[in-house]
């Protein structure tokens, strides 16, 4: 689906730009970059993330993810584990592969 392979693309560009560009993703400005590289319209996502039902639903998805005891991101849960930061995705492949430590 195109929308997913754009949401895929948009997190990994975020990523990107926060772990290895040292870019700031609290700008909204630089947010909006990202996703229009990506292929988003630009003009479309700035009204729509400023809609009451979209700010709703961040907070949420933010109040659910701080129930289960996310802190930070990125935060995976893989069989109960959970894997936070970047410097842990290693950690996760090796789980993904069957390994366990």
């Amino acid at each position: 689906d195109h929308d997913c392979a754009m949401a895929r693309a948009f997190a990994k560009a975020v990523y990107r730009a926060f772990f290895v560009d040292d870019r700031d993703i609290s700008n909204p400005d630089v947010v909006m970059e990202i996703a229009a590289d990506v292929g988003a319209d630009r003009t479309a996502l700035s009204v729509a993330v400023e809609s009451p039902e979209i700010k709703d639903r961040l907070k949420s998805e933010v109040a659910m993810a701080l129930e289960k005891g996310v802190f930070g991101s990125p935060y995976i849960v893989c069989d109960g584990e959970p894997f936070f930061g970047a410097d842990r995705l290693p950690q996760l492949e090796a789980r993904l592969a069957g390994k366990v430590f």
